[in-house]
C-alpha cells in the first residue's frame, strides 16, 4: 500500500465519529428540507463510504494525498417521484451546502 493510501485510511478510521455525526446531521437537514417543501421522494439514502470502496477509489484515481480531497466520503442520494423536483431539491441543497460536484444521471444519459 502506498504511503498516501496508508495515511488516508488512517484518517478515515480516525474520523469515523465525525462521519457518523455528519450522516445524522445530513439526515436531519434533508428530512426538514423534504418536509418543509412537501417534496415527494421515492428514496433517500445516506452512506459513509466503506473502507474497501475508499481503497478502490484511492487506487483507481491515484491522485489523493489526504482524506479531505475526497468529496464523497459521506454522501446522500435522493430519488424523487417527480422529475421537476430534482431541480427544486438541488436549489435547496445549494442553499444549505457548498456544492462541489453535481451529477444528474438522467441528463448525462441524454
Amino acid at each position: 500500500m502506498h504511503n498516501s493510501a496508508k495515511k488516508i485510511i488512517k484518517q478515515f478510521h480516525d474520523n469515523q465519529e465525525i462521519y457518523r455525526s455528519l450522516k445524522h446531521d445530513i439526515d436531519d437537514i434533508f428530512t426538514r428540507i423534504i418536509d418543509t417543501n412537501h417534496f415527494r421522494i421515492s428514496n433517500m439514502a445516506i452512506r459513509i463510504k466503506s473502507e474497501d470502496a475508499l481503497m478502490k477509489k484511492i487506487t483507481y484515481k491515484n491522485r489523493y494525498q489526504d482524506i479531505n480531497e475526497i468529496t464523497d466520503v459521506v454522501a446522500c442520494r435522493i430519488i424523487t417521484l417527480f422529475e421537476n423536483d430534482v431541480d427544486r431539491i438541488y436549489e435547496c441543497v445549494k442553499d444549505n451546502f457548498e456544492v462541489i460536484e453535481y451529477n444528474d444521471k438522467k441528463k448525462k444519459n441524454m
